[in-house]
């Protein structure tokens, strides 16, 4: 019966083909999706086409990101809670920002392999937990990133970048390796601290 009913589906979908979604509506969708300041823009164009809120953008080589995942690795709290409202799909990147740790931890039950899968533009999951600034999101990853300096590395950027003392202490001392990683624009986190007025979190760094 579920083979059966599979080639019927599929029968009338390949009668009846439906048009793609305009692709530069959809970039200029995902890339409004990453401010809070564009929430009356995205409010305005989910409008106009409600299945935006799940539709993806290919970056290239198969970096697929959708404007809930823009929010996520900016840390567009009130973008992402919007978003969400409307109809995009909380994924475990998203939870990490948001601090769900309950939501991620179910995740993580049913799929420990989710903890170490990068996210659009190679952001790590990790990375998203320190945007949160919640230790305990962090803690949750922990046992599923032995030996993993990178994604400590890579997060550090997120803790600094948001001026997050407590979780910038905590990578540090449980997995950092590297402080010469550099962001987008080719920053350090010392860099980072220094220019964004964090001096604890400067000399916190320049101790390590």
């Amino acid at each position: 019966m579920v083979a059966s009913g599979l080639a019927i589906t599929t029968t009338r979908l390949r009668a009846q083909p439906k048009p793609p979604q305009n692709s530069e509506l959809v970039k200029a969708f995902v890339i409004a999706g990453h401010f809070d300041a564009n929430i009356p823009k995205v409010k305005e164009m989910l409008t106009q086409d409600p299945k935006l809120a799940v539709a993806a953008w290919d970056w290239g080589a198969g970096d697929w990101e959708t404007a809930l995942g823009g929010a996520g690795h900016i840390g567009a709290r009130e973008m992402a809670h919007f978003l969400l409202e409307n109809g995009a799909r909380i994924d475990t990147f998203c939870a990490a920002m948001l601090g769900r740790r309950d939501l991620l931890a179910a995740i993580l039950a049913t799929s420990p392999a989710a903890a170490k899968v990068p996210g659009p533009h190679g952001f790590t999951l990790l990375y998203h937990a320190a945007i949160s600034g919640q230790v305990p999101v962090a803690e949750l990853l922990q046992p599923h990133l032995a030996t993993q300096a990178p994604h400590y590395n890579q997060a550090l950027l997120a803790a600094v970048g948001h001026g997050h003392i407590e979780m910038t202490s905590w990578l540090l001392k449980n997995g950092v390796t590297d402080l010469s990683q550099k962001d987008f624009q080719g920053k350090t986190p010392l860099t980072l601290a220094t220019e964004k007025g964090h001096r604890e979190i400067a000399e916190l760094l320049s101790k390590f």
